[in-house]
């Protein structure tokens, strides 16, 4: 009889081993997968659909109809064509992207202790109206998901190279300094912010490792009510609440990030805020020649692959830890292109300035974690 061909490396064995997965686990993975119809879709990856498995609680029906949902999203949004920025789609954005950049005051910078990718979100510089003055809703969050896919695929697979470990979560500062009572109540913030929490807990689950909102005033507890039920509960056990008092939150963040990593108003050594938004981040892994070199040469997922099954060593070792035992289970062939590394210029920034914000109480010290509805 003819010899027996190799085995058929198991698709699931990466994440298996990164995230330490029980069979039980595994089955149900493979199971809401398979439900979703999404087991061959080269761009909901193994690590995406155990995203929604969490999310959904191990529930594999509802991860199954997430994940279809979010498949269904995806096309009709024009992801991939926003990710690669070309088609329809992001030709709708191009024409808004430099000035959006310029007055959306968000920015990624460095990473905490864990490698995770920071993003700091200067919500209480936020003006509505030079927002939307800027780009339509639709221009706003084709901008929001081309974010989120550069996300996934170059700052996640480049801290994992960075880290030889998976990354998959990030560290979000949230800074309040400033925060208008009209600017969050009136009828666009609240449309823009269950539209960008719907995005992010409908189509990126679990990609949020911590929130730290700090300088928030006595106001915020208002509009807290109004978004925290838009939360899962998931998201929520994540986020610490701080007032004005940098005594209680520079410690706070003190623990999760190195120096180096902070701007000077949070305790760091980079600089002030603005400056650390306007350099794009020249030392964070997924600006590092090197590391966008080897970004460069495979696709991310097997890049990410790789370091889950314990750097350049695993497909090359023991095959026992990384094949199934049947030869039933093929690794999904890829149609995606290369890794796309469209590069946002540092924006121009605003003349617009925060101003001083208001303590939650007398102290300012209202430092505790924000409890689970």
């Amino acid at each position: 009889p003819p010899a027996p061909g190799p085995r058929a490396m198991d698709p699931l064995a990466a994440i298996t081993k990164a995230k330490k997965l029980t069979p039980e686990v595994v089955e149900q993975l493979r199971q809401a997968r398979a439900k979703a119809g999404l087991d061959q879709n080269e761009h909901i990856t193994e690590f995406t659909a155990y995203r929604f498995l969490k999310a959904a609680k191990f529930d594999v029906q509802n991860a199954a109809t997430n994940l279809r949902n979010h498949g269904g999203w995806r096309e009709q949004e024009g992801v991939e064509d926003l990710f690669e920025m070309t088609g329809p789609k992001a030709q709708a954005v191009l024409p808004v992207l430099k000035r959006v950049q310029e007055v959306y005051p968000c920015y990624w910078y460095g990473v905490d202790r864990e490698y995770r990718p920071i993003e700091v979100k200067l919500m209480g510089r936020l003006s509505f109206g030079e927002v939307f003055g800027a780009a339509s809703q639709d221009q706003l969050f084709g901008f929001l998901a081309h974010q989120m896919e550069q996300l996934i695929r170059v700052k996640f697979p480049a801290c994992c190279i960075a880290a030889r470990q998976l990354v998959d979560s990030t560290l979000t500062i949230v800074d309040l300094q400033g925060l208008s009572w009209w600017e969050m109540t009136n009828s666009n913030a609240k449309g823009f912010v269950s539209r960008l929490v719907n995005l992010q807990e409908k189509n990126y689950p679990e990609t949020t490792g911590k929130v730290i909102i700090i300088n928030a005033p006595s106001i915020f507890s208002a509009i807290w009510s109004f978004i925290k039920p838009l939360l899962a509960e998931r998201t929520l056990a994540k986020i610490s609440i701080f007032g004005c008092d940098a005594k209680q939150w520079k410690p706070a963040l003190a623990k999760l990030v190195d120096a180096d990593n902070l701007p000077t108003e949070y305790g760091g050594t980079a600089g002030t805020i603005d400056q650390c938004r306007a350099s794009g981040s020249p030392e964070a892994p997924w600006n590092d020649p090197k590391i966008l070199a080897e970004l460069k040469t495979a696709k991310y997922i097997e890049i990410v692959r790789k370091v889950a099954l314990g750097g350049d060593e695993a497909l090359d070792g023991d095959v026992d830890d990384v094949m199934s035992d049947s030869g039933d289970w093929e690794v999904p062939m890829e149609r995606s292109h290369r890794l796309s590394l469209v590069t946002l210029q540092p924006p121009v920034l605003s003349s617009r300035t925060p101003t001083s914000g208001v303590s939650l109480t007398a102290n300012g010290a209202a430092t505790a974690p924000v409890p689970g509805p």
